[in-house]
């Protein structure tokens, strides 16, 4: 189901919007070393990144039962998830120069509605749900309207 949620929402954007370009491309690691030890660091492999001249907009799709998680008593975005976007986020602003660069956590809503916007260093993020159980026009509106946040 993950997998079947990426790869709608990246089809989505393909075919509903004209104002960014649409691609998942493969990050380079902004690191330096010996190659034996460069060869261990895992794949960068984004879901979804949205381009056009004025701004870069990274979409990572998620897909768990429990859009948050819970760690002593305190409820937050999943920590992995976070380190996971910036790493994104980082390596696309040293690509992109000037570019604001946003990056999004996108996950369907199970239990309840998140929309949680904050800025990391210079970088917005956001971690939010799509309802998608509403009927269809609802879930294009609320996609569409995510690139204008």
């Amino acid at each position: 189901m993950a997998r079947l949620f990426e790869r709608f929402l990246f089809r989505f954007y393909e075919r509903e919007q004209a104002a960014y370009t649409v691609e998942a491309p493969h990050l380079e690691w902004h690191a330096t070393g010996e190659a034996e030890a460069l060869q261990f660091l895992p794949r960068m492999r984004t879901d979804i990144v949205l381009r056009n001249s004025e701004r870069t907009l990274v979409i990572d799709a998620k897909y768990y039962a429990d859009t948050l998680e819970e760690y002593f008593g305190k409820t937050s975005v999943r920590s992995k998830h976070m380190y996971q976007i910036f790493a994104y986020l980082r390596h696309l602003a040293t690509a992109d120069g000037a570019k604001p660069v946003t990056g999004i956590l996108l996950y369907p809503r199970t239990t309840r509605s998140v929309s949680v916007q904050v800025k990391l260093f210079e970088h917005e993020f956001m971690a939010v749900t799509i309802d998608l159980a509403q009927p269809w026009t609802g879930v294009r509106e609320d996609l569409l309207a995510i690139l204008v946040r």
